[in-house]
Order: C-alpha cells, then structure tokens, then sequence
C-alpha cells in the first residue's frame, strides 16, 4: 500500500483502472523510481505485461529524452538477456509517455540480496556470465550501459522454476549523452549519471570519456556486492564516497566473505583495477574467466537462490593478493576475434528465424544451439509457456511431402512414451510457409553427460551407474511402445536440474527412432555417408543395416557411453575415419575398462562389457535386465545430486579393483549376429567391416568428426578455458605450488608431502584434482588444486601463515573488545533471511 501511495501522489500519476492509449488497462503497480513508475497492465487479447511511464515533469525535456533513448537503444538490441521493448507511446488525453515490455516474475539481484545476504558463488557466477551476454551484445552494438548495478539486474523465473537472468534500463548510453553535452556546449559538463556506488573512476572525474571498460568495473562492484553483500568503496558522505572510488584500492573481497576461493577473488578484484589498461577489458574476457567456475554449466533455477550455507561459511579460502593487471588473472595470450565472440552476438542478427512463428503457435525466441540436424531454439506458445523446438533441416527429412509426412507420424510416436527419464516431445510438424519439420519438447536445464566428460574427464563410478541405470529406465519406456532410439549416446543423456537441485537423466533426440513393425524408417537424421545415427557409439548391427535393429542395439550405444563416462575415453579413440571405425567395432576387441580406469569395481565394468558384447545373443537381451544390473551396483537410493557430478579424485585413481570378469565373446567373436537372421543369413566379420566400408566410401563419409562438437548446448557463452576432451588429456604435466611458510606440513589426498625449496610439486594430466591440506600448529588450509588445460594449476600458492596471522588477529580483537563492557541493548544482529526452498546441495 505504501508503495502504491507513493505513485498516486506524485503529480499526474494514472490511477488503477486506467487505460493508456486504449490499449493497456493498469491493473497493478509494481514500483517507481525517481522519474516515473510501473505497472502490471492488460494488453491487447488479454495478454499481462509491465507498462512504464514517465510522471510529472519527468514526462518533459531531458528525461523524456532519455525515455525515448531508452525505446530506441533497446529496439537495436536483439539479445534473449535484455528485456525488449513491444510497443511504446503517448497517451493523447494524459499526455503520459509509456513503454510496454514482457511481465516478468522474479525480483532483482538487489532484493536478493536483501533478502538472503551473500549469494552461493556458483549461483553468482553463473548470474553474472548471462549479464556478460547481454553487455556483450551491447558493446557489439556500440552501447554502453553506464549503470549497471544489482537492481538492473533482474533474475526472470518461469513456471518450470528456471531462471533467466536478463539486463534492464539501457537509457543512459554513453553516446547519448556525449552527444547532448556537446550540444550545449562545453561549458555545460555532464553529470555523473547512475547509482555513486557502482561508478568508475573515469566516470565520475568525466562520465563524457568513459567506455565500455565502465561497465565492467560495474559489474565487478555488483558482483563483489553479490558475493559479500558488502561494497569495495564506503563514505560518510557522497564526497567522501567518490574521493574514495577515485583514488584508494578496494576493500578486499575476501574480508567480507573469506569463503571466496582465489581464483574467483581474482577475477573481481581484476575488474576493479583503476588504470583503464590494466582492467579487465570485455564482457566475453570476463565471462571466460568465470567459466571455469560455474560448476559446467550456465543454468540457474530458484532452488539456487538461498543463502550461503553454514558449512561454506565456516570455510576460510587462501587470500590472496589483489592483481594489479588483467594479465595476472588471465595470463594466456587474448585469442582471435572470430574465437572470442559469444554464439549469441553471431546468431542474433543474422538469423531470420528469431521472431518468426511457427505453424501459427511458436515464437521463436532464442536460438539455444546448432548441429548438423538444424537447430535448437527457445519459444513461447501463446499461453506464455516456453518449450525447446528442433527444426530440421529439410534435406535430412527428405525433399517429397510424403517423406516429411513420415517424418512428423514416426516423431509423433514418440509422444506415446511416458517415462520422466525421456524429454517430453509435445508436438510433431512441419511449417507450411517455410516448408521447416520440427519438433516441440519439454525446456530442460543443467548439461549433457557429453559436456560433463569433455569438462571433467571420467566419472565417478558411483555416479556413472546411476546415469546408466535412468537412462535405461527412459529407454525402457520407449522399448515397450516398440520404439528403437538407434542414437544412444552421452550427448543425448541429459543431466536435467530440477527446481529441488536433483538431477533427472532424461534420453533426448528421438529424431532417427525406429518403430518396430513398421516397413518404412528411412528418415535419415544424423547420418553420415549413408549412416544413420553417430558411428562412435553404434553397435556392429547398426553398422550394417541400421534399418532392421532392434533393441539390442540401444543396449550396446548405451554400453560404449558408460564406457566412455567411466573411463573418460572412447572404446575406439585412436580412429581417424569412419570406415577404420567401422572396421574396428566388427572386428576388433574393446580394451578391457579397467586397462584404462582399474579403480572401476569390478561389477560395474562386468556390465558395461556384457552390454558391449558384439554378438547380440550374448548381451542384455532387454534394458530390464541391465537395470537389473545396474540397480544391484546403485543400491536403494538412485537420486543424482549436482555434487555428484565431480571429477575422479587422486586418492580414487590410485585404487586398482579386483579384474572384472569378461566374457570371451567380447573380444574373440568371429560373427556378427544380426536381429533379422532369418531374413538376412549371418555375415561373417570381414564380409560385414568390406560392405560397411564400401558403403562409406560410396557416400563420400571418410574423414568424420568422431568427437562432435556442433550439438545443440544449454551452454550461452562458450569460454576457452573448458577443460580439455577427453582425447587430449593424455600429455602429462608437473605443476608447482608455494606453500607459505616452507615449514608447514602438507598432505595430499591424506599421504603427507615433501616440499621442494617451499614448492608442493604435483604431477598430472589436465583435469587432475588433488585435495591438500597444509597445517601451521592449529591452524589449517584445505585447498583443491586442479591441473588446467594449459599445465597450469589453479592456484598458484597456499598461504597458512596469513590464515595464522589472521587468527592472531582476530583472537587480538576479541580480547580488547571482551574488555569492554556492552550490555544486550548495545549489540544489533541482523539475521539472515531464511530460504525459501529446500537445500540443493550447493556446497
């Protein structure tokens, strides 16, 4: 009520109830700021947006002007994480300017912090990398922000409980108001303009001369504000406040949330270096240098959005020395422009399908990935739901009406499964202005198993058979409605997040599914020189004759996926063609798993070898029985959780398990047993590898990308820093580490270390974790050190002695301060707000 007086009081304020230009009926108020207000409105056809409209003598001269600048930027502006502007004008009988944009349900990063304190720094990090998106997309453009802070960053939460983190308000662009300050001459110096706590150096000595490094000094101090719930720069009063800013160093991040790990400690103090040259100089630089800390993924639902828990808090990262160069936090040379740009500054302009709607029902919102199918986008029905659409490429589901009619009936079958373990396909069909197939399914949220191995490397055994064991419930699903995937692997193992954190497995990409009984599959998607589906993990039948498999297919893709979780190899690595590697699932043996993974349990690689067997007859002969399986190695409790999802530890790679018992079939076959014997006789190996090879060369496939990187991704920014594939994490590397001071003891992984002249020397592959814990006296240090793709370790020092002088100090202060008398009346605790929603898991 108090807010909604606010508005009705100030001069010329529309009342509830009112209609601005016969078109938006005000139905609620949602805010004001100093210049005007929002409300919650109904549109045309009954649909809800948010209607913004300037009050009083706001609606004239100069703020007007930055209204109509802000409709102007933001229609220039085509970015899925800046709020767009759908209509905007002037009432005629109120004289009141508006603006209409999409009703958003959610609050800003402003009132989350209000409301919890610091925020995860996973959570934080990910919130930021969108916001990089949506700065990169503006400075492409030649717009700058300019006033960038917490509440312009609004966290945009759909039904499903996904969130979006979008941009608000870009009406204060720098060559906006260059150009109006140089129109009134120069005696006329502009104003700081935007919140005093987030402004840069050179914006307040001249707003006139800033550039988009502004905005990433903005972001740092949001993002140290999102952390710590505290700010680098305090004053008494506004004077003090920018004397501060423009000419003393930060306070430290780790004062306010000791927490913080170093690695994300440099990457905020690196963009609140003073000198322009030094500082961090791009949003795409920025959202690099935090890739490596999103946990492998970009997704963030409202279960994220809780306060930083007690056990993180009581942990007191290293602190390190704030940089004093953007180098220091990125040392590796700056890559090529056509390397560093985000997909979505690439795909927005130039795609003319964002905004389109198909069949009459789907707006086309966001492209989300490409591949050689066609491409994934986000869209939203008319309800105001989102949904995933997959348009196909015409020429994949044939050039005649009747192939593309086949195509939607053999989708649409894929409709009939009903397993929470298969992503929901919803709609089948093809635009007839376009002449486009496409498919309609379920949005979901987190990675692919794919993504998790090429960041991580192998799995956790434990984690790998609950992945295997929903993927085989999903797959089992679709088996009973006598529907064949044929294109099983890790990329369409979907690690879906749900709002509660958990983890569902969900099989993806029905688009080559074949229907048992049918005499027609020829829908050839995924296919290369002839090949339907993806040659690395299909079985020697698939091989063949994809057309007459039947289950026992799925079983062995699922088996080489496994595989390849486990070990973080492919079965087949060291094959450069599609014909060797035909060649090579029908004739030679598969490297026992545990050669290349031995501390995976023995039961464990006993499936994955069964599933592998290339005599069909001698594998699972339904995924009910390998679940059976793979459930008696799970045991009772098959939840996924996000932490579960880490890289195989030193301490685990060390073990060597009892060998696995394999059958002979596997690697001394001399048959191949095809589903339809009968029909077809039984091919000996080398006749079978000679016609698969044939085939291959006839369709011109004999160089193929076997690692394929063009998929669909959840994933906005794409960030050099991923870990490496997995076919490049043999080259070891030895990596050093100070430990400050010399005499403190070290242990790795709980075996004690002796150091190098103060170094802790750890050798490794990229990707390698090694848990140490240096220890001064009582005082301790509990530090993961991971071997990054370039040979580098993530950090580069252990300092327990400052952790030691810490303690000194703060054991100093507690003694002066229980000195002092202070009654209860004296002492004002503020407590944190509680969650909303049950604990996730973060930690």
């Amino acid at each position: 009520m108090a807010l909604m007086s606010q508005a009705l009081d100030r001069p010329n304020a529309p009342p509830l109830g009112t209609t601005l230009a016969g078109r938006y009926q005000l139905v609620r108020f949602l805010g004001a700021g100093s210049a005007g207000a929002a409300y919650d409105a109904i549109g045309p056809g009954g649909s809800r947006v948010a209607v913004k409209v300037l009050l009083g003598a706001a609606a004239r001269d100069r703020q007007q002007a930055s209204f109509w600048r802000e409709v102007q930027i933001t229609s220039e502006l085509h970015c899925h994480h800046i709020v767009p502007i759908h209509d905007f004008g002037t009432d005629d009988v109120l004289g009141i300017p508006f603006l209409a944009m999409p009703l958003m349900v959610g609050c800003d990063l402003e009132q989350l912090v209000e409301r919890i304190g610091a925020v995860h720094p996973t959570v934080a990090v990910r919130i930021f990398r969108q916001a990089c998106v949506a700065l990169a997309s503006a400075h492409g453009a030649g717009i700058i922000h300019r006033n960038i802070k917490p509440s312009k960053v609004f966290l945009d939460q759909s039904p499903d409980g996904k969130v979006t983190v979008r941009v608000l308000d870009f009406g204060v662009p720098r060559g906006a108001c260059a150009n109006e300050a140089t129109s009134k001459g120069g005696a006329h110096a502009e104003r700081p303009l935007g919140r005093h706590h987030y402004m840069s150096p050179e914006h307040i000595v001249d707003a006139r001369r800033t550039d988009a490094r502004a905005d990433l000094w903005s972001l740092g101090v949001a993002l140290f504000k999102t952390l710590s719930a505290t700010m680098p720069f305090i004053g008494g009063s506004l004077g003090e406040l920018l004397a501060a800013i423009d000419t003393l160093p930060p306070r430290h991040v780790q004062d306010g949330a000791p927490w913080i790990e170093p690695p994300l400690a440099q990457v905020v103090h690196g963009c609140l270096v003073r000198e322009l040259q030094a500082r961090c100089p791009s949003p795409v630089e920025l959202a690099d240098a935090l890739w490596p800390l999103t946990g492998g993924s970009d997704e963030l639902n409202a279960a994220m959005l809780q306060p930083v828990d007690a056990q993180l808090r009581a942990h007191f990262a290293a602190k390190i020395q704030p940089p004093t160069h953007w180098q220091q936090v990125r040392p590796r040379q700056p890559r090529p422009a056509e390397q560093t740009q985000l997909p979505e500054l690439a795909q927005a302009p130039d795609d003319p399908l964002l905004g389109t709607t198909l069949a009459g029902r789907y707006q086309l919102l966001h492209c989300l990935g490409r591949g050689g199918m066609g491409a994934v986008y986000e869209a939203q029905l008319g309800d105001g739901n989102r949904c995933a659409i997959k348009i196909i490429k015409p020429e994949l589901a044939g050039t005649s009406g009747s192939a593309r009619q086949r195509f939607v009936r053999e989708s649409k079958a894929v409709t009939s499964i009903q397993s929470e373990h298969v992503v929901r396909v919803l709609d089948a069909d093809t635009d007839p202005e376009r002449a486009l197939p496409f498919l309609v399914m379920e949005m979901l949220c987190g990675q692919d198993l794919d993504q998790r191995i090429d960041r991580g490397g192998a799995v956790q055994p434990l984690t790998a058979a609950k992945v295997g064991l929903q993927a085989c419930r999903g797959l089992m699903a679709a088996h009973a409605c006598n529907l064949v995937h044929r294109d099983v692997k890790p990329g369409n193992l979907f690690l879906h997040q749900q709002p509660n954190g958990e983890l569902v497995v969900k099989v993806c990409d029905f688009g080559i599914v074949k229907q048992l009984g049918t005499e027609h599959n020829s829908t050839k998607l995924t296919s290369t020189g002839g090949l339907i589906g993806s040659p690395t993990y299909m079985s020697p039948e698939q091989a063949t004759n994809a057309k007459l498999v039947d289950a026992r297919s799925d079983i062995w893709s699922l088996g080489a996926s496994l595989y390849q979780a486990l070990s973080g190899s492919l079965p087949f690595p060291d094959c450069e063609t599609v014909g060797e590697l035909i060649l090579s699932i029908c004739t030679r043996p598969v490297v026992h798993l545990q050669d290349r993974a031995p501390w995976v349990p023995p039961a464990l690689a006993e499936i994955v070898h069964k599933a592998m067997q290339r005599d069909a007859a001698q594998r699972y002969q339904t995924m009910t029985d390998m679940a059976a399986a793979l459930e008696a190695v799970v045991g009772v409790d098959a939840r996924l959780l996000p932490r579960e999802l880490g890289i195989v530890d030193p301490h685990t790679r060390s073990q060597t398990a009892a060998r696995a018992v394999v059958q002979a079939g596997t690697f001394n076959a001399t048959t191949v047993s095809h589903p339809h014997e009968s029909a077809r006789g039984r091919f000996t190996l080398p006749l079978a590898a000679t016609v698969a090879t044939i085939a291959l060369l006839a369709g011109g496939g004999l160089f193929f990308g076997l690692r394929e990187g063009a998929r669909g991704t959840s994933n906005p920014i794409r960030a050099a820093s991923d870990p490496p594939s997995t076919t490049q994490r043999a080259k070891p590397y030895r990596v050093r580490v100070a430990i400050r001071p010399a005499n403190a003891t070290v242990t790795v992984a709980g075996t004690a270390q002796v150091l190098s002249k103060g170094f802790l020397v750890l050798r490794g592959v990229a990707g390698d974790r090694f848990e140490v814990v240096a220890t001064l006296g009582e005082h301790k240090v509990e530090q993961a050190v991971i071997i990054g793709k370039d040979g580098r370790p993530s950090i580069d020092t252990i300092d327990v002695a400052a952790v030691a002088a810490a303690a000194s100090a703060s054991a100093a202060a507690a003694a002066r301060a229980s000195a002092t008398r202070t009654t209860p009346t004296q002492i004002r605790t503020k407590r944190p707000s509680t969650a909303l929603t049950p604990e996730t898991g973060w930690r």
